[in-house]
């Protein structure tokens, strides 16, 4: 058996204080868990991201652990559509809690953003057709807090979509002036 690590759950791993105290209990549970699996039961471990492995090696974990990416889902470039304005997609998955989801994924940062910048913005959840919002996008933002290597990511790289990426620590400065730059050049 192989474990197969995100993102995450790796930040869990190494640092619970992320988390509402309610559920440290959880962790900290799960963080034994974990060890004694990969003391015993494992075989390795399976991540998407280089700092991903990094992160766990720093956790302790002693059996190998190997990159593999995601697949695609989207490996042609389907053929740009004209509309209006600027169109600036970013990532906002569901899930319960609310305010983590919102802390990991950087959505602080793009409502800030979306008060600054006169660009369209447009929010994908895992439920939509990418094969219909790719060729409507000129821009793709994921200001993430802590992140694996996104397939969104590398499938916007297939689109020819230019992005805004952080899979650690973003600032919004930064984040403001790739998007100020990207508007002026339209």
């Amino acid at each position: 058996m192989r474990l197969l690590w995100t993102g995450t759950d790796a930040l869990m791993m190494i640092d619970i204080s992320k988390r509402k105290l309610r559920k440290k209990p959880f962790w900290l549970v799960m963080r034994l868990v974990i060890k004694f699996l990969d003391w015993v039961h494992v075989e390795g471990h399976l991540t998407n991201a280089p700092w991903i492995k990094e992160e766990l090696q720093q956790f302790g974990l002693k059996k190998p652990i190997d990159i593999m990416l995601t697949p695609l889902k989207h490996v042609i470039a389907y053929p740009k559509k004209q509309h209006k304005g600027i169109n600036v997609l970013y990532y906002k998955p569901p899930r319960d809690d609310v305010k983590w989801r919102d802390w990991l994924y950087g959505i602080d940062l793009i409502d800030r953003l979306k008060k600054e910048c006169d660009v369209n913005f447009i929010e994908v959840d895992r439920s939509q057709d990418m094969a219909e919002i790719f060729p409507i996008i000129d821009l793709y933002i994921r200001p993430n807090r802590h992140d694996g290597y996104s397939r969104l990511i590398r499938e916007c790289d297939v689109q020819n979509i230019p992005y805004y990426w952080t899979h650690k620590d973003p600032d919004y400065d930064q984040l403001k002036t790739n998007v100020d730059k990207f508007i002026k050049s339209c």
